[in-house]
């Protein structure tokens, strides 16, 4: 397999497949690969007076004033509320009562968990969207449009995606965390007294926490190697999950040579994106400040809506409250567009890549696995096969019609010639001539009398 001409074909339909560019727009929204997200707190007004106990000697402050946290009892979590309440934090919501606290926090949450289904709805639809668009299109040469994509990606290809990455988390997650455990393990040694065998376990455990960072480094990369071609089989090939796994898996196996070379191909394009993004960051810093009156307007319409709508359930400034935290994605999506519109072509060009080099691995001759040690079982021996006669059939009432007595008779013996007819075979002719008494008699007729004619005229010599 040829990744120049590869890398040349998937710059091409990246660059020149403008539909695709909305779906990657969602990808690198989605998956926030085009994006830096940061948050500074500046207490200015509000002084750090809360304090969270982690242990004896390390304590944290956070802002506000009248709540101390302490991790240090074993028995329970300790929490002191001091006699003026939670100012600070009021002072952060806005003068509520502490009461009013746990409903903002519960809007909060639900306000999570509802962004939550929708990005994670969003990211799939338009992985899934953007594989299948591209694979069609390599096959057939059609461009489809926004709208089609969409409906592609809005199948159960989508949700096989969402399982498969859950699957391989979960999986991963408890292999990293017990691999950790194990080499923890040896610190337990301290426990026995012994200031030797407690030196000898922390020698020990740092070499293990070694070894488990390089293992995990590995299985880090051996997860991104894998994903990606289970997300293509499953989205392009319409695999199911554990077939999805199982092909990519195989396909890995019998051309390992070429999936590196891809993947470290992939691996360089994230990486220059990485650091294109630094530089691309500053010079749309002044569009990005262009756009805050839009973002303001979009969030205080959004947060207007909702606020709106709470004052019928809620009173006082919680339905503000709540109505301003629902502006804020609006807010973050103007603010963070030319980011993005920046990011659709890249993404685009990252998911075209691998969707047409799996393509092209599974049109690669499968390479010859090494044998196995297992003996194969020797084919088991063919039986001879036993000729019986037919079974005579008896006549229900008399004998049987000369049709059926032909057909279960055994075949007649070949007889051997009579002495007469070996004595006295028969004549054959040649081929291609037909006997005629006439001419035979004639031919001898004119022999004879030729050679009676000689005799007559010739001479005899004497003596």
């Amino acid at each position: 397999m040829h990744l120049n001409p590869l890398f040349k074909r998937t710059w091409q339909l990246a660059w020149s497949y403008r539909a695709t560019w909305f779906l990657g727009a969602l990808l690198a929204l989605t998956t926030c690969n085009g994006l830096f997200a940061g948050y500074v707190w500046r207490g200015r007004d509000v002084a750090a007076h809360n304090t969270l106990r982690l242990t004896p000697a390390l304590t944290l402050n956070f802002p506000g004033e009248g709540l101390s946290i302490d991790l240090t009892q074993p028995e329970a979590i300790g929490i002191h509320i001091g006699s003026g309440g939670l100012t600070g934090l009021e002072t952060v919501l806005g003068g509520i009562i502490p009461a009013g606290v746990r409903t903002v926090v519960l809007s909060g949450l639900i306000l999570l968990i509802l962004c939550g289904l929708v990005l994670v709805t969003t990211r799939y639809v338009a992985e899934a969207g953007l594989i299948r668009m591209v694979a069609l299109t390599e096959q057939d040469g059609v461009l489809r449009s926004v709208g089609q994509g969409w409906r592609l990606g809005w199948s159960r290809s989508a949700w096989r995606l969402l399982l498969i990455d859950w699957l391989i988390a979960l999986v991963g997650l408890a292999a990293i965390l017990v691999c950790f455990a194990l080499a923890l393990s040896p610190f337990l040694l301290w426990t026995t007294g012994n200031i030797l065998a407690g030196a000898l376990g922390t020698a020990l455990a740092s070499g293990l926490l070694i070894l488990d960072a390089a293992a995990t480094a590995a299985l880090l990369i051996a997860v991104s190697l894998v994903l990606p071609v289970a997300r293509r089989q499953c989205a392009a090939e319409g695999l199911g999950v554990s077939a999805s796994l199982h092909s990519a898996i195989g396909l890995i196996r019998a051309h390992v040579g070429q999936a590196l070379r891809v993947w470290l191909v992939w691996a360089g394009m994230r990486l220059a994106w990485m650091v294109t993004m630094v530089p691309l960051v500053i010079l749309l810093a002044p569009l990005v400040l262009a756009l805050l009156p839009v973002g303001l307007v979009a969030g205080g319409v959004s947060a207007l809506a909702v606020g709106g709508v709470l004052t019928v359930f809620l009173k006082g400034a919680l339905p503000w409250i709540i109505g301003g935290m629902a502006g804020l994605p609006a807010l973050g999506l103007v603010l963070s567009a030319p980011i993005l519109v920046a990011s659709a072509p890249i993404e685009v060009l990252k998911s075209s890549w691998w969707t047409l080099a799996v393509g092209e691995l599974r049109r690669l001759p499968e390479r010859a696995l090494p044998p196995t040690h297992t003996e194969q079982p020797a084919p088991a021996p063919v039986a001879p096969q036993r000729i019986e006669s037919a079974p005579s059939i008896a006549p229900a009432s008399g004998p049987a019609p000369r049709a059926a007595r032909e057909a279960h008779a055994p075949a007649p013996l070949t007889q051997r010639p009579t002495t007469k007819e070996r004595k006295r075979p028969k004549a054959t002719r040649a081929p291609g001539r037909r006997a005629s008494a006439k001419v035979g008699s004639s031919r001898g007729n004119k022999a004879a009398a030729g050679r009676g004619a000689r005799r007559k005229t010739t001479p005899r010599r004497k003596g």
